[in-house]
């Protein structure tokens, strides 16, 4: 049986950075073991809440490359009537992952979210010189999928390397 009061929804699955924002967020409401609903938007993070489902949800506001998340905003101002309850500036710091004992060798892929293809744009050029890459849906998934082919590595974070099974090949 779920507790309501202790269940968050985020942008997942997990791995991803608004799950590491939902487990700050977790810790700074004193809630030690959050039931984490992971979700397939912005909007269903949204719905969780108004609901009845979650008691809280964590989305993205802003991005500094991208601007202002529209689906964020557009919930707020005419969906929703979840309110801030918080504000918490996540760092993106994105890792080489790959599966375990994968040399770099192996690599015949890169996959990420396309936003941490292209915030890695330059190391990837400098250092993958004409390696594939490809756009999947979070930079989680694409550590599910490095963690599992050794010719894949992944753009993610640490969190989901861990969860997921791969190992951090360069930060």
């Amino acid at each position: 049986m779920s507790n309501i009061s202790s269940s968050i929804a985020f942008l997942g699955p997990l791995g991803t950075y608004t799950h590491e924002a939902a487990l700050f967020f977790a810790e700074k409401l004193g809630i030690a073991e959050p039931e984490l609903i992971g979700c397939a938007s912005f909007d269903e993070v949204f719905d969780c809440v108004d609901r009845g489902r979650t008691a809280y949800g964590v989305v993205g506001k802003e991005n500094s490359l991208e601007g202002p998340v529209t689906a964020t905003l557009d919930n707020f101002a005419f969906r929703s009537g979840a309110v801030i309850l918080g504000e918490k500036v996540v760092d993106i710091h994105h890792c080489l992952v790959t599966a375990p004992g994968a040399q770099r060798g192996d690599i015949r892929t890169v996959a990420s979210h396309p936003q941490g293809l292209a915030q890695c744009r330059r190391f990837l050029n400098e250092n993958f010189p004409g390696v594939a890459t490809i756009a999947v849906s979070s930079t989680a998934e694409s550590a599910r999928l490095a963690a599992a082919d050794p010719t894949v590595a992944g753009i993610a974070n640490a969190l989901a390397a861990q969860l997921h099974g791969a190992t951090i090949a360069r930060t």
